[in-house]
């Protein structure tokens, strides 16, 4: 378990304070990296057309890197947030596609995908 200590009097119950960039100011690395993944995980939840069909399809591919011994943030592999980042996109531009066919999209799209850092997988417009 990680702890944030905030300058906020009150931090609602669904913590929507974290949208607010402020929040950030003065925290050392370790808090902010706690408090920006909880931040991340929210605004993909608002982002996704159809949650249940993401948290499929999230599973899966879960599943499939960890099988293959590729699911790490310690060993250097893509970790829980980046996999959910991944599907997210897919599952963003491809609504209302049921789970079996995103996970053809999902590897089909990566596979020919333009790796490099002049062509970030972004959720929304930077």
């Amino acid at each position: 378990m990680l702890f944030a200590a905030i300058s906020q009097k009150k931090v609602g119950r669904d913590l929507e304070n974290l949208d607010d960039n402020n929040i950030f100011r003065g925290l050392d690395k370790t808090s902010i990296r706690s408090l920006k993944g909880r931040r991340d995980t929210d605004m993909i939840d608002k982002l996704v057309p159809e949650r249940d069909v993401f948290k499929l399809t999230l599973r899966c591919i879960k599943l499939w890197a960890k099988n293959r011994g590729i699911y790490s943030n310690v060993l250097g592999y893509i970790g829980g947030v980046t996999w959910a980042m991944l599907v997210a996109k897919v599952c963003i531009d491809h609504p209302n596609t049921p789970v079996h066919k995103l996970l053809t999209i999902f590897f089909s799209f990566y596979s020919t995908y333009d790796w490099g850092p002049h062509n970030p997988v972004h959720l929304t417009e930077i």
